[in-house]
């Protein structure tokens, strides 16, 4: 897709890509689906149009000044070349998020983390979106919830000493959703009201007032909409 439609070159003009369409718009040479056997392709878009890539010592592109940036090792480029590195990059960052990960996963998960938006429904142009190589680490190891299923939600570091990251997931169209942490004894110790278009929050591992909690085990849970996640436990110790 396209990310920009211009750019400043080293020799302080500005040039444009002809046809390229709009900022955030399928590029004109993306490659449309389906297959001749009727799948659905691509699987996704990426970036792939004016983009700022790394310039070779000696590359003929060091000739055409109105395709190097300001800075002089780097050039505007386009094509599949640019937006298979950005999906080979954002797997990269999932399999050191998780090691195991297996390459089917790796497909799945960059799938449904896709951005979608009024430019992206899923079809034969888009794919299932847009890349979003955050979500596609953030959401590893959770399950997506449908529309009237139940939110997901993980810990990032357990145990934790000094803050942890939760990751959620909401069921579409959810209006309200909460993190609440419990203590052994089954008292809400900690509430939060969650972004409904975020997919992460952080807790500094303290109670309502503000005040930092004991060591110890503690439940974690998400509310949504009255439909609540699975319990988990988080172990705090400083």
């Amino acid at each position: 897709w396209t990310t920009r439609i211009e750019w400043r070159s080293i020799d302080g003009k500005t040039y444009h890509f002809r046809g390229a369409g709009l900022p955030r718009a399928i590029a004109p040479f993306s490659s449309r689906g389906p297959t001749r056997d009727g799948r659905r392709k691509p699987d996704l878009a990426a970036p792939g149009t004016a983009i700022v890539s790394a310039l070779a010592r000696g590359s003929e592109l060091a000739g055409t000044p109105e395709l190097v940036v300001p800075d002089g090792v780097h050039a505007i480029m386009e094509g599949t070349s640019m937006a298979a590195p950005h999906v080979a990059g954002t797997v990269a960052l999932m399999f050191q998020a998780s090691p195991t990960l297996e390459p089917g996963e790796a497909g799945e998960n960059l799938r449904r983390a896709a951005t979608r938006d009024n430019l992206t429904t899923p079809d034969e142009v888009w794919g299932s979106g847009r890349l979003n190589a955050t979500r596609g680490v953030s959401l590893l190891g959770l399950a997506l919830p449908e529309a009237g299923g139940q939110p997901e939600v993980k810990a990032g570091t357990n145990p934790a000493s000094e803050r942890v990251l939760f990751t959620y997931a909401l069921p579409p169209g959810t209006k309200r959703a909460r993190l609440i942490v419990y203590n052994v004894v089954g008292q809400a110790v900690f509430t939060a009201e969650l972004d409904l278009q975020g997919e992460r929050f952080t807790w500094e591992l303290v109670n309502d007032a503000g005040e930092p909690l004991a060591n110890g085990l503690y439940i974690y849970v998400v509310v949504a909409d009255g439909r609540r996640s699975s319990l988990h436990r988080l172990v705090i110790r400083r």
